[in-house]
């Protein structure tokens, strides 16, 4: 297979590929909480390609999908609230039922250090 860098492309240089997505797709497997290997099930939706910038990077799956909050409480779910929606798009925004009251649901802030060697020197990035 035949593959070319980005500053290469000039949207007339596409490599002629012989890929069999769709196969390809039907064999994606992923692991469960068990590590048991357990075949997705499959997702169809209509693939939006814009005619008018049909460059690549620029196509989407077309598709909503609601956001909530659920409460688990012993492993097993006991409510959810409907936070907002969002309809997929390469610019389309989180539409939130109450954007104020989102503060109860932001990121932990978490640190991660990295050790690394590079040649003789040890080093540590804080990230």
């Amino acid at each position: 297979m035949k593959y070319i860098t980005c500053d290469e492309y000039d949207g007339k240089n596409t490599p002629n590929r012989t890929l069999d997505l769709k196969t390809a797709f039907r064999e994606v497997r992923c692991l469960d909480y068990h590590n048991m290997k357990v075949k997705e099930t499959p997702t169809y939706a209509p693939f939006y390609i814009p005619e008018d910038d049909p460059m690549n990077g620029r196509s989407f799956m077309e598709f909503s999908t609601d956001l909530s909050a659920v409460t688990i409480k012993d492993g097993a779910s006991i409510g959810s609230r409907n936070l907002g929606s969002w309809k997929a798009g390469l610019s389309n925004p989180l539409t939130l039922n109450d954007a104020d009251n989102m503060s109860d649901y932001s990121a932990q802030l978490v640190y991660r250090i990295v050790t690394m060697e590079v040649g003789n020197e040890l080093g540590y990035c804080l990230k």
